[in-house]
């Protein structure tokens, strides 16, 4: 289907012949016809709206938005994102909470610029390795979902401000965790922890740790050198 027809079905407003925002929010949408993303009037587009839809997969021509920097697909009934998301260097911004993602492509490690994803009410098990390489992630949210461990290299991420993974299924942290300098927040309540390593006392910059309803009988003594710490 070519974009002006997909725009005329839907009746989508896209008045600019080169658009920075594409809007297919709350259309009742249940798949996105490939060739539309790869149209060539839309190759400046830097902001994509698929909120509240019905879909289920995204097409790989995903892709071809080189310059996107916010991809929106939260409220629909997504299984998984295609690879081509590794081709968005421009990406900042993955918003994707409300579906039922089981896993995050590999191909995201290549997403260089991303500095956040927001993957709450999912039913993601893990994150993948090659997260690890979006050095300049900010913030990691992951709540009401079905992860049971984090990469053993999570301490790659040193610029991560805030970790939200509360009601999960965690059993332990990796060591590494102690490595991400600039956090500040953690939240981890509702999972399976029974411990936490001692590393944890590295991070000198924490203000809240949230730990409700784990199975933790003790906490490290090296969480009493957090002398940044407000919130236990």
């Amino acid at each position: 289907m070519s974009l002006d027809a997909f725009v005329e079905q839907f009746s989508i407003d896209l008045d600019d012949d080169e658009p920075d925002t594409f809007d297919v929010e709350e259309k009742g949408i249940d798949a996105l016809p490939e060739g539309v993303l790869s149209a060539p009037r839309l190759a400046s587009v830097e902001e994509l709206f698929l909120d509240q839809n019905s879909l289920t997969s995204l097409p790989e021509d995903l892709g071809a938005l080189e310059k996107l920097r916010e991809l929106n697909v939260r409220n629909n009934a997504l299984t998984s994102l295609p690879t081509s998301l590794g081709k968005l260097r421009a990406l900042e911004g993955l918003f994707a909470s409300g579906n039922q993602l089981r896993e995050l492509p590999e191909s995201i490690g290549a997403c260089s610029s991303l500095a956040g994803i927001n993957a709450n009410e999912n039913r993601l098990t893990g994150f993948p390795a090659s997260l690890c390489a979006c050095t300049a992630m900010e913030g990691l949210y992951g709540d009401s979902n079905e992860i049971a461990e984090l990469p053993e290299n999570i301490g790659a991420l040193t610029n991560l401000d805030e970790v939200s993974l509360n009601k999960n299924h965690l059993n332990l942290l990796p060591p590494s965790i102690g490595a991400i300098a600039n956090l500040r927040m953690l939240r981890l309540a509702h999972n399976r922890l029974a411990m936490l390593p001692k590393e944890i006392g590295q991070l000198a910059k924490l203000k809240g740790l949230f730990l409700d309803f784990n199975r933790l009988s003790r906490l490290p003594e090296e969480v009493g050198g957090l002398v940044m710490l407000e919130d236990l």
